[in-house]
């Protein structure tokens, strides 16, 4: 037991990232098949709301139990604004990455898969890249330790 609580105080920042990205991953896809299957969204639009839903999720997860932030005040509302602005730059990798892959690529390239699986494996992909950017803005720029 106590190599495992070792192991934990050890990784823990990663693991809870890993954690707390999955979930955030199953906001932001689950929320993105939603919207596409059962709205008149475009992709685009879809893909949209499901960042924004993703990126507060994120936030709140990642501020308590991830990089464990006790800033308040004016240097709480820097954190978010810094949070918000790195999410926003790897929300337009992801949509650009999500509207190329379904509107542009999938008629050409998916041929006979089904429309839906296509979009959710290319909204996999567009996860992987945004997750490990997010780590490193987390990490390098928004939530880091003072010196």
């Amino acid at each position: 037991m106590e190599k495992i609580r070792a192991l934990w105080q050890k990784y823990r920042e990663p693991l809870t990232y890993l954690i707390f990205g999955g979930l955030t991953t199953m906001v932001n896809i689950g929320a993105f098949m939603a919207l596409s299957a059962w709205t008149g969204l475009t992709t685009g639009a879809a893909n949209a709301i499901a960042l924004a839903l993703s990126i507060l999720f994120a936030y709140v997860t990642n501020r308590i139990w991830v990089f464990e932030s006790r800033q308040t005040g004016w240097a709480a509302v820097k954190e978010l604004g810094m949070f918000v602005a790195c999410r926003l730059a790897t929300g337009v990798l992801d949509e650009l990455i999500v509207v190329g892959g379904v509107d542009l690529l999938g008629p050409r390239l998916a041929g006979s898969v089904d429309a839906q699986l296509w979009a959710l494996a290319v909204k996999v992909f567009a996860n992987v890249l945004v997750i490990i950017a997010n780590y490193v803005f987390s990490k390098l720029i928004i939530f880091r330790k003072p010196k």
